[in-house]
């Protein structure tokens, strides 16, 4: 049941640590919660898959939750550093940010980012928020940092279903949905205003968290380009190219 396997996964958590590994936090908090983790531990919670902020219906939790997660595990003085586990495309701009924002803002432990084989946009923004990037291999993927929006037109589909959609605004509402009405129409330029506004947001975030470390101007990097970890390490965007067991026993070692 739920207490014996929540038991068992305790022990075998303790039983790792002691064997030189890592604590792993699960993913919603229930079987390996940080307030859990023995003296000493480095903490690990994992970021894959698309980066939402809200949680998906059976399935990952989403960045409102790791964000608690984090905030727990800075919480528990038993935990001496976190290491985030990214294997992630990107997903939804506003997660990213959320959760960039938290941990340069109120995690005050060491906190790296081990990226196993993709860090890409959202997942890129919250690795660059953390004091260091490790990519596991010299074809760990890492970048695309850019925006864009994608928008779906059913007229067509409906309309041979035998289906109108009829919309009536208000009569002062003359500028809601603006932007994507137009866009559907083949304006789009509103939209990518609003677009290019977040994109700037995006590409500030970078600046401001890589800093110093960036050795190309945002001309190379700050188009939406993904590159492999060695041209990534080339122009700043990580700091090293290393093992999972190397990254967490230099936390250990901290």
């Amino acid at each position: 049941d739920y207490s014996a396997e929540r038991a068992l996964n305790r022990k075998l958590e303790i039983f790792a640590l002691q064997s030189g590994q890592p604590y792993h936090i699960s993913d919603y908090g229930m079987l390996t919660p940080p307030e859990e983790a023995p003296e000493g531990s480095v903490a690990v919670l994992h970021l894959n898959g698309a980066i939402m902020k809200y949680d998906q219906f059976c399935g990952p939790s989403g960045t409102s939750t790791k964000a608690d997660l984090l905030l727990r595990a800075e919480a528990n003085p038993n935990i001496k550093g976190i290491v985030l586990s990214i294997d992630s495309p990107g997903g939804e701009a506003r997660a990213g940010f959320g959760l960039a924002q938290v941990i340069r803002e109120e995690i005050s432990k060491p906190i790296v980012a081990f990226v196993d084989d993709l860090s890409a946009s959202a997942a890129y923004e919250i690795a660059a928020a953390t004091d260091r990037i490790v990519a596991k291999s010299k074809t760990t993927q890492i970048g695309s940092i850019g925006t864009y929006i994608t928008l779906a037109d059913y007229a067509e589909y409906f309309e041979k279903q035998g289906i109108k959609l009829i919309d009536v605004y208000a009569t002062k509402s003359t500028d809601k949905n603006r932007p994507f009405k137009e866009a559907l129409e083949g304006k789009p330029e509103a939209l990518r205003a609003e677009i290019d506004q977040i994109n700037e947001a995006f590409l500030e975030s970078i600046k401001e968290f890589r800093g110093e470390a960036l050795t190309t101007e945002e001309k190379v990097w700050g188009t939406g380009k993904v590159f492999m970890a060695g041209k990534a390490f080339d122009i700043g965007l990580i700091d090293e190219i290393d093992s999972f067991s190397n990254t967490i026993q230099s936390m250990i070692n901290l």
